[in-house]
């Protein structure tokens, strides 16, 4: 990056911080204060060993794309968050839709002493379970990392898990789901029926999560439920983002 580029990528990063009531004076002591600016409300917000690339990316950076969505849906009702972790998903939705009601699905309890707390602090309904083909238990497969934990069916499983359907018929239409759960989009996108409830995808996708698939096969699977794609970025040789909208709606 050059040196006019470099200068450019720190004056857009700063004012994103702003946004947030942050001050951005390079990388090496980037830290997130414990007060955040929402809406121009001062919100405390707590995290637990949160990898600040993520925050970047998300809050920042807007790579779930809610600047767009916020620009193409007229008016956002009901969001979903599936894999919400500690929250930061809904803290950059609730920044872009003040008014819309926010649901987050996360399976590991382990992080509810920060996401319970934030969605207190943002107004945002939390289940503490996964999101499956069908409603079932589940068993959570940890990784050093808490943004890498899996989920498997099982009829000893200690945590619940809920359909898509199941969230339909709590929440009403979605005009906004966000996926990022490590794998499990796969069976949820074979589910044609619940897909007609829900206005645009905003989806981290894992080709690593089931052998053989490629990123042809999660072309294919959008198509059958009639959605479009309108951003896919490629994070890896097995990992991307990818936002598409319902064409039927």
């Amino acid at each position: 990056m050059n040196f006019l580029a470099n200068k450019l990528s720190g004056l857009k990063k700063r004012i994103r911080c702003m946004k947030y009531g942050m001050f951005y004076f390079g990388n090496e002591n980037f830290k997130i204060p414990p007060i955040l600016l929402i809406n121009g409300a001062k919100k405390e917000i707590r995290f637990k060993n949160l990898n600040i690339h993520e925050f970047t990316e998300i809050c920042l950076n807007d790579t779930y794309h809610l600047k767009y969505l916020k620009r193409k849906i007229k008016t956002v009702r009901s969001i979903v968050d599936i894999g919400a972790n500690q929250g930061l998903f809904a803290i950059a939705a609730r920044q872009y839709f003040p008014g819309a009601e926010i649901s987050c699905y996360e399976p590991n309890n382990q992080l509810e002493e920060s996401l319970s707390f934030n969605a207190r602090q943002l107004n945002l309904k939390v289940y503490y379970e996964a999101v499956m083909k069908n409603d079932c238990t589940v068993d959570l497969h940890f990784t050093e990392s808490d943004l890498a934990t899996t989920t498997k069916e099982s009829i000893n499983g200690k945590v619940p898990a809920v359909s898509l359907q199941t969230i339909i018929e709590r929440t009403g239409n979605v005009d906004i789901l966000k996926m990022d759960c490590e794998g499990a989009e796969w069976e949820l996108l074979e589910n044609k029926v619940a897909w007609k409830e829900i206005k645009s995808l905003t989806l981290e996708y894992h080709l690593w999560a089931k052998p053989g698939v490629t990123i042809e096969k999660l072309f294919q699977l959008l198509d059958d439920i009639k959605f479009k794609i309108i951003h896919h970025k490629i994070l890896s040789s097995d990992q991307g983002i990818i936002l598409a909208m319902n064409l039927q709606n």
